[in-house]
């Protein structure tokens, strides 16, 4: 639009024609003589103008205040004086007035309120809050408490953060996967395993002569090379030398077992036991010494210096071929 005779050109969202004359920037504005002043910040007096209230030669209105005479915040606002930016802190150094409901200020840094971790600052979306005080580290933050299904928590007197969804915090501080159980604080998974309490020693449940579940990987195996069948070129893993196993194709631990003149066997002091030990009967006196497997048996095959596992290889396609084979315990 256009003011007064001099036709000035003028924003009528943001200024003002007064008089016909005068173009005065903001809505509110009045003239004083010729000057234009704020009424909410400003006074007018024998055609002088002068600030409502001052903070230093800052005029400022009567809902807001002086921080220390160097700073005009709103009044319910606070002031931090922020020296450190960065991660979810992005605001300009100095005296920074703030909405305590939104944001905080720790330790000279501001950030919004949720990303406050006790009296500290997430540092960048890969941290977490774990008890509303301890910042976790590598925990993305949109996939955890208050966006995600999952929270971080902490676990022991060290403060150990663990995704509440895979792990469970046990005794004093000792982490285990969820569901397992502690054995003289080691983990151990009560679906597969057991803990003889009097000497707080885990045993596998499906082969009890040893204290370690058979683990089904090519990681645990014995090395094999491949030999091929001259009607099909079907590769046929055998053992190295010096696998000691006698039978190489099996599908039960039974099937590893030799005659029972050359293996321990399974021998209950009580009849009524569940678990008795591995001995050889063929020595005078009998023990369990001389026994290759020396633990809680069920099963004479639990005795047997082979057992049945999983190997992998590749065959000449480069395809991964599994198959169960004998190998040492």
């Amino acid at each position: 639009m256009v003011c007064g005779p001099n036709q000035t050109c003028y924003d009528n969202s943001t200024s003002v024609c007064l008089n016909q004359t005068t173009v005065c920037s903001g809505l509110n504005s009045r003239l004083c003589g010729s000057n234009c002043y704020n009424p909410d910040i400003q006074v007018c007096g024998n055609g002088t103008i002068r600030c409502l209230n001052s903070c230093n030669g800052t005029c400022y209105s009567n809902s807001q205040y002086c921080y220390n005479n160097t700073k005009v915040c709103s009044t319910g606002e606070s002031v931090c004086n922020v020296k450190y930016t960065g991660g979810y802190s992005s605001y300009s150094l100095g005296l920074t007035c703030y909405n305590p409901s939104l944001s905080k200020c720790y330790n000279n840094t501001l950030c919004n309120t949720q990303y406050a971790c006790g009296t500290q600052c997430l540092t960048d979306y890969y941290s977490s809050c774990a008890n509303n005080q301890t910042i976790c580290s590598g925990f993305y933050y949109y996939s955890y408490y208050p966006y995600g299904n999952t929270a971080v928590m902490v676990c022991g007197p060290n403060q150990t953060c663990y995704d509440n969804s895979a792990s469970v915090c046990i005794g004093n501080g000792t982490l285990c996967s969820i569901g397992s159980q502690l054995c003289n604080g080691v983990c151990y998974n009560p679906q597969s395993q057991y803990c003889i309490g009097g000497n707080n020693t885990i045993y596998c449940t499906s082969n009890p002569s040893s204290p370690n579940c058979p683990i089904m990987s090519t990681a645990s195996t014995p090395s094999t090379s491949a030999i091929f069948n001259n009607d099909s070129g079907t590769p046929t893993p055998i053992v190295s030398s010096g696998s000691c196993c006698t039978v190489q194709n099996c599908t039960q631990n039974s099937d590893c077992c030799g005659s029972s003149s050359m293996e321990c066997q399974c021998f209950r002091h009580n009849t009524a036991d569940v678990y008795g030990s591995c001995i050889n009967p063929f020595l005078t006196p009998m023990c369990g010494t001389s026994c290759p497997v020396q633990g809680k048996c069920k099963t004479d095959s639990d005795c047997c210096k082979c057992q049945c596992v999983d190997i992998s290889f590749t065959d000449v396609n480069e395809q991964l071929i599994t198959k169960k084979q004998c190998v040492r315990r």
